[in-house]
C-alpha cells in the first residue's frame, strides 16, 4: 500500500510538472514597431535548431540580435532540436516586439537580446517550480541534498568546456534515493558555472518538497527522488561543439571583417614606412658625437673639485692668501688636504661666460701640454663663482721662462721694455698721435732718441685696483674693458 501510495505522488508530480514546465520572462524594454522582429528574430530564430551540435548548445547574432540555445545534457540531439524548434515559434508570438527574452521548456531553453550575452553569467530572471508534496524528515533530507548538490556543482563546473553538466543520487532519509542534476551554459568559465549554480540552490524552497527545479538564463538546477535523467546519454562522448555564428549576413560580415584587415594591415605598413624614412632624415640631421668629445667630458668631470674644499683650501678667499690681481679676476694661494699647494684663480662674477662656455676652456687649458707652462689640476662652479685651480709654481722665478738671450744682460731688459714702449705710441686711441713706419725703424735702430709718454690705447684691459685709484676717470668701474670703435686696420706690403 506504502508503494502504490509513494508511486502515486510520484506520477502526480511528473503530471503537473509536464503542464507547467513552459515559461517566458520579456523584458521590459519594447519597441512599439515591428521592425526588431522582422529584421533580425524571423531570420535568426528560425535558423537556431538545425544549427545545433552534439554538445546541446548553440549561439549565434545577426545584427542586432543575438540568440542562445541550451537543451538538456541527457537529451538526444533529435530531441533537441525538436524542442528548440518549437520554443523558437512560441517565444517570437509571446516576445515578438521585445529586444529581450527567455523562454524555458522542460527539456530546453532559449533566449534572445539586442546585447551581447556570450561567456556572460546571469541568473535573472530565474523562475522556481516544485511538488505539492514535501518530504517526512526534512532535516535529514537537506543534509543529504546538500552534499548531492555540492558534488554535482563541483561535477558540472570544472568538467569540460564542451558539456558542463552533471547528474547523480544519493540515499535519502526513510530509505529513498534523492536524484539530482545540475548544468550550465558551457560558454561560462568554471568559477561562472560554479557562481551560477551556487546562487541558483539558494532559490530552493526552505520547506524541501520532493522535488523542484530552478531555472535561470546561464543555469539550471534539479531534484527529485525518482530517476529523471538519462546518464547513458551523459556519459557519451560529445563532438566538437559548434562555434558561435552570425546566420542570414555571415558572408557580408566575412567580407566586411577582410576589408577591415585589409585597411587595418595597410595602414600600418604605411605608418612603420613613415617612421623608418623620418628617422633615417632625423639620424643624417643629428650631429653624430665626436669619441673624442666624449672622452673630454669625462676627462673634466674627473678634474671637478667641490666648491667648499677649494674654500677652505684658500681659507675662504682670504687676503692673507691673495697673490695678485688680474684684469679676469684674483689669484689665491691654497692648500688641499693632501698638502698639496695650488693656486686658484677666482674669475670676475662680472664676466658674462656661462657654464658651457667655462667648461669649452677648461677643457682646452687641459689638452694644453708644454714644459714651460704650469698644470691645470681642476676647476670649479657653484652659482656665479668660477674656480680655476692651478699647481702652485714656486720652482725658480718668472726669468727662467725666458729665453737666456734676452735675459743675458741689463741692456737686453731696457731693449725689451723700449720695444714695448714703442708698441703703446703705435696703439694709441688717437690715430694721429701714432708714429709712421719711418718713426718705428728710427726708434729701434736709435737707442738714444727719446720716446713720447704714449697716451690711451684704443682698447684695453684694467686692474680693478687701478680703476678704483683713478677717481678721476669718467669710465665706471664695473666697466674694466673699453669699447674698440676704431676700424679694422689693412695691411699692405712696404
Amino acid at each position: 500500500m506504502a508503494a502504490i501510495s509513494f508511486l502515486t505522488l510520484t506520477t502526480l508530480f511528473a503530471l503537473v510538472s509536464s503542464q507547467e514546465m513552459q515559461f517566458h520572462d520579456c523584458y521590459p524594454n519594447y519597441r512599439s514597431d515591428s521592425l526588431y522582429r522582422v529584421n533580425y528574430l524571423d531570420t535568426l530564430l528560425p535558423s537556431l535548431s538545425s544549427n545545433i551540435g552534439d554538445d546541446g548548445f548553440y549561439a549565434a547574432s545577426d545584427g542586432l540580435a543575438n540568440a542562445i540555445v541550451l537543451c538538456r545534457g541527457d537529451l538526444q540531439l533529435e530531441e533537441c532540436r525538436s524542442c528548440v524548434s518549437i520554443i523558437a515559434n512560441e517565444i517570437v508570438q509571446l516576445c515578438g516586439n521585445q529586444m529581450r527574452a527567455i523562454r524555458w521548456h522542460m527539456n530546453c531553453t532559449l533566449r534572445y537580446s539586442d546585447e551581447p550575452m556570450l561567456g556572460t553569467m546571469s541568473t535573472i530572471p530565474n523562475t522556481t517550480v516544485w511538488s505539492e508534496f514535501n518530504v517526512t524528515s526534512p532535516d535529514k533530507f537537506k543534509e543529504e541534498l546538500g552534499v548531492l548538490m555540492d558534488d554535482l556543482r563541483a561535477e558540472a563546473a570544472y568538467g569540460g568546456s564542451r558539456l558542463k553538466a552533471a547528474a547523480g543520487n544519493r540515499s535519502g532519509p526513510d530509505g529513498q534515493t534523492i536524484y539530482g542534476m545540475s548544468q550550465c551554459t558551457p560558454d561560462l568559465s568554471n568559477r561562472s558555472c560554479d557562481s551560477c549554480l551556487s546562487q541558483a540552490a539558494q532559490l530552493t524552497p526552505a520547506w524541501y518538497p520532493i522535488g523542484a527545479r530552478v531555472y535561470t538564463p546561464s543555469c539550471i538546477i534539479r531534484y527529485e527522488i525518482s530517476p529523471f535523467y538519462n546518464i547513458t546519454r551523459l556519459q557519451e562522448p560529445r563532438d566538437q561543439p559548434r562555434k558561435p555564428s552570425s546566420s542570414g549576413k555571415k558572408k557580408d560580415g566575412n567580407k566586411t571583417r577582410n576589408i577591415i584587415i585589409i585597411a587595418v594591415v595597410s595602414c600600418l605598413v604605411l605608418v612603420v614606412c613613415i617612421g623608418i624614412f623620418a628617422r633615417k632624415i632625423i639620424r643624417k640631421q643629428k650631429p653624430k658625437q665626436n669619441p673624442e668629445t666624449a672622452d673630454d667630458t669625462s676627462s673634466i668631470d674627473s678634474i671637478q673639485y667641490d666648491f667648499e674644499k677649494i674654500r677652505a683650501a684658500t681659507n675662504d678667499f682670504s687676503d692673507a692668501n691673495k697673490l695678485g690681481q688680474g684684469g679676469f679676476g684674483a689669484v689665491y694661494w691654497g692648500k688641499l688636504v693632501n698638502g698639496e699647494e695650488i693656486a686658484v684663480k677666482r674669475l670676475s662674477r662680472n664676466s658674462s661666460q656661462g657654464d658651457v662656455e667655462f667648461k669649452n676652456e677648461v677643457l682646452l687649458l687641459v689638452k694644453l701640454q708644454h714644459k714651460n707652462l704650469v698644470r691645470l689640476l681642476g676647476f670649479s662652479t657653484q652659482g656665479p663663482e668660477r674656480l680655476l685651480a692651478w699647481r702652485n709654481w714656486h720652482e725658480g722665478t718668472t726669468e727662467n721662462v725666458i729665453d737666456p738671450v734676452l735675459r743675458a744682460t741689463s741692456s737686453s731688459q731696457l731693449d725689451m721694455l723700449r720695444c714695448v714702449h714703442i708698441a703703446l705710441l703705435c696703439v694709441q686711441e688717437n690715430a694721429a698721435d701714432r708714429p709712421t713706419m719711418s718713426s718705428v725703424v728710427l726708434m729701434l735702430n736709435s737707442s738714444s732718441l727719446t720716446l713720447s709718454i704714449p697716451s690711451q690705447p684704443a682698447f684695453y684691459l684694467s686692474n680693478s685696483r687701478t680703476w678704483e685709484l683713478r677717481t678721476s676717470s669718467r669710465r665706471r668701474l664695473g666697466q674694466p674693458a673699453s669699447n674698440n670703435e676704431v676700424s679694422i686696420s689693412e695691411f699692405g706690403p712696404r
